[in-house]
């Protein structure tokens, strides 16, 4: 069997005044600590769904562009925004006003998986203030009624699936410890999963450090979910591997945020059978994207 690949499911490109890390930057640390392949996507505050003139370094575009440029490095992900609907999917009722005409983060999302070739999207409920679910306990009528703004995407998630003849796995950030844990719990993530069930999802912090059990009980019924370790601890990468198995693990850093190197040591350490570490370092994420 060849040497499988090492591969970090968790970075960020970005270009902000208190940070920078250019995809040559990072594939620079990737050659400086041995790892092959990165997922990487926008930063999530500062992102653009289109590359704009003021900032070359944010947006789609440039995203695509670097997955074009390092094939063989670089894995790239779409940043989903999903407020930026039209009123339609919000759910408000005729005759209110008319804030977005068109349905703008679905055309990107098209845009984004066809015409430039991401392979992800990546959620990150938190900093965009949305429940993953769609359960916001501040809708006036039933929760039926709430604004369906995730689910819309997910729906076209699985017809562009069809379309494009492979899958487009979705990573949702599921760290806890804060004010809107309840907008991306492992909980909340997995009824999506319940959901969607063609999808992969890829949960981002795994649920950690709060909600690691519910997080794996997740992963252990549903067969389309992967726990992914940025920011946990080697106790809590050893524990997922036991209790929800090595084929559901995958190895993430949140790179440039925290230390890729830390990672890859921690999982070394974490994961003492040879075979798991192989598929939690990146033999996971290879048979997904098929490499």
């Amino acid at each position: 069997m060849s040497k499988s690949p090492i591969i970090d499911a968790h970075n960020h490109l970005c270009a902000r005044p208190d940070m920078a890390l250019t995809a040559e930057m990072l594939i620079e640390r990737m050659d400086s600590i041995g790892i092959d392949k990165a997922i990487v996507f926008q930063e999530n505050a500062n992102m653009a769904f289109r590359t704009p003139d003021y900032n070359p370094y944010i947006g789609h575009d440039y995203i695509g562009a670097v997955q074009a440029r390092y094939p063989d490095r670089l894995i790239g992900f779409f940043t989903m925004n999903p407020w930026h609907q039209s009123t339609g999917v919000w759910g408000w009722k005729p005759g209110r006003c008319e804030l977005v005409k068109r349905n703008y983060a679905l055309e990107e999302l098209e845009r984004g998986i066809k015409d430039l070739k991401l392979k992800g999207v990546k959620f990150h409920p938190g900093v965009h203030f949305y429940a993953f679910n769609d359960s916001y306990s501040e809708s006036k009528g039933s929760i039926d009624d709430a604004p369906g703004i995730v689910a819309a995407v997910m729906k076209r998630i699985v017809e562009l699936q069809r379309e494009v003849g492979r899958r487009i796995p979705v990573l949702v950030h599921a760290a806890t410890g804060g004010m809107v844990d309840h907008f991306h719990s492992p909980e909340v993530v997995a009824d999506v999963a319940r959901r969607f069930p063609d999808v992969t999802f890829i949960m981002a912090h795994m649920g950690c450090p709060w909600h690691l059990a519910g997080a794996i009980r997740a992963a252990r019924e549903l067969p389309n979910i992967l726990l992914e370790t940025a920011a946990t601890d080697m106790l809590s990468i050893r524990k997922a591997v036991q209790d929800a198995g090595s084929d559901r693990v995958v190895m993430g850093s949140d790179f440039p945020f925290l230390s890729s190197e830390a990672m890859l040591e921690a999982v070394r350490i974490a994961v003492t059978n040879e075979e798991d570490r192989a598929k939690v370092m990146g033999r996971n994420l290879a048979l997904l994207f098929n490499d």
